[in-house]
């Protein structure tokens, strides 16, 4: 049976996040949702803020927390870098016990400290 034609669809729950937020998290040319399609076969579309995902249930499942936690951390003030957010996607599709709010907190102990 084609693969495509056994794939369920799901829609994510409607995550807010300013015109800046979605800059951020899609990347010129949408490289960094581009990235996160190929290494989790799902598909990423968007409608003003309305984000919906397509793809196997775990998959999507994962993508979910993805920009949940992006869009909490975004809230909270956390910049990421599309360097930062293809490092973060690329550990999570590897282990998907880890999360992007586990990566920004190691990132965030693994700055040197500033000279006050």
């Amino acid at each position: 049976m084609n693969k495509l034609l056994r794939r369920e669809f799901y829609h994510l729950k409607q995550i807010e996040l300013p015109p800046r937020g979605l800059e951020t998290l899609f990347g010129v040319h949408d490289q960094n949702i581009k990235y996160l399609e190929s290494l989790l076969d799902i598909q990423i579309n968007a409608r003003g803020h309305n984000l919906t995902v397509s793809g196997e249930p775990k998959d999507v499942a994962t993508t979910e927390q993805i920009l949940q936690d992006f869009a909490d951390l975004f809230a909270e003030g956390r910049q990421f870098t599309d360097r930062e957010l293809r490092e973060a996607f690329a550990q999570i599709a590897e282990d998907r016990a880890y999360s992007l709010r586990d990566y920004s907190r190691a990132r965030v102990l693994a700055r040197p400290a500033r000279n006050r």
